[in-house]
């Protein structure tokens, strides 16, 4: 069988949730198509991805077509941009998917030069539902490799295996407002708590590599400096290239952030694998996975994040939750499903 060529469209091919997303697809598709990965706006793309195909930074519309049409493009995948789409509508590309994440972009595109558009929850497929019609739309959720997750290499940051590790892991943006979770460390430090000096707080991760992204790690760093938990009960590890490790030493994992920040992130996704249950803001599409059987919902305040890190410092309903986020995980957000479902998207349009 001839391989069909196939183009992933992005802002950037760095780190973040739907590259890693992508990254998995063209790992587990390798055989059967001849990947492009297109970068607009940040031009260092990342090495694993040249190692799976063609890698390009294309910043303008001619050249955008130029290139489908040079390298016969088959079938394009594309995210939140219409002149993507547009771009292989006038290069002739056969098949033109986009795929939306979260409920703030999902309906940024007007949707008119694609074919098919894979929604990531089924929150955003009734909103996406409103510009096209419900049978050129399909929920795909985002698969992790379970067998990578829970098991493994322990990276614990130092902490013994007495503390109680809370994680957060992805890129460094404001919305994901690192800061709650600093100053619910501050909080749970100043409580009569008995576990208080159990309770430590990992983020993995780097800044956004977009033009004139802010330096949040500099300033989440700042914040445990100036309250006394930097580099004791704080620990910013920054960019890993396999933070698997570090996922798999958690103990609980958190996404506080503000609305239409998330859809549903594989900043739970993954660590829930490795059986950490959750605590997170109720925003996106976040109650499609967590629930009161896998995690707690909280407020954006300090001490209601301080008040669920604490009640999850009991082992016996820790390790219960946890169990119960693996179960989630393996049931409805596992590698293999995800990819099945996209290999019949690509094909079968």
């Amino acid at each position: 069988m001839v391989k069909k060529n196939l183009a992933y469209v992005l802002y950037d091919f760095h780190t973040g949730g739907m590259e890693t997303t992508i990254y998995n697809l063209a790992r587990h598709l390798n055989d059967e198509f001849n990947f492009h990965f297109i970068a607009t706006h940040v031009p260092k793309i990342h090495n694993k991805f040249k190692e799976l195909g063609e890698a390009a930074y294309i910043k303008d519309y001619k050249s955008l077509v130029k290139y489908y049409k040079k390298n016969n493009i088959d079938i394009v995948q594309v995210n939140i941009e219409d002149w993507y789409a547009r771009a292989a509508k006038e290069a002739g590309v056969k098949r033109i998917v986009e795929r939306t994440d979260g409920d703030r972009n999902c309906c940024k595109s007007s949707k008119k030069y694609v074919d098919y558009v894979i929604a990531s929850t089924n929150g955003t497929k009734k909103l996406i539902a409103k510009q096209i019609t419900e049978k050129k739309i399909e929920v795909v959720y985002n698969g992790v490799d379970i067998n990578i997750f829970g098991r493994g290499n322990r990276n614990r940051c130092g902490f013994s295996e007495h503390d109680i590790i809370v994680g957060r892991v992805g890129r460094l943006v404001g919305g994901k407002r690192v800061e709650l979770l600093i100053q619910a460390l501050s909080w749970i430090g100043k409580s009569s708590d008995p576990h208080k000096k159990r309770v430590k707080l990992v983020i993995v991760g780097g800044n956004s590599k977009m033009p004139g992204a802010p330096p949040m790690k500099a300033n989440w760093e700042r914040l445990a400096r100036q309250l006394g938990l930097l580099n004791y009960s704080v620990i910013f590890t920054g960019d890993k290239e396999n933070p698997a490790p570090y996922i798999n030493g958690f103990d609980i994992c958190a996404c506080v952030s503000n609305e239409k920040n998330e859809g549903i992130p594989n900043s739970l996704l993954e660590p829930m694998a490795a059986r950490c249950p959750a605590i997170a803001t109720n925003v996106g599409n976040i109650n499609e996975l967590v629930n009161n059987e896998n995690g707690f919902f909280v407020s954006q305040n300090p001490q209601d994040i301080g008040k669920k890190i604490l009640q999850l410092c009991d082992d016996k309903l820790r390790k219960k939750m946890g169990r119960a986020a693996r179960k989630t995980i393996e049931k409805h957000f596992n590698m293999d499903r995800m990819i099945k479902k996209y290999r019949r998207i690509y094909l079968d349009i």
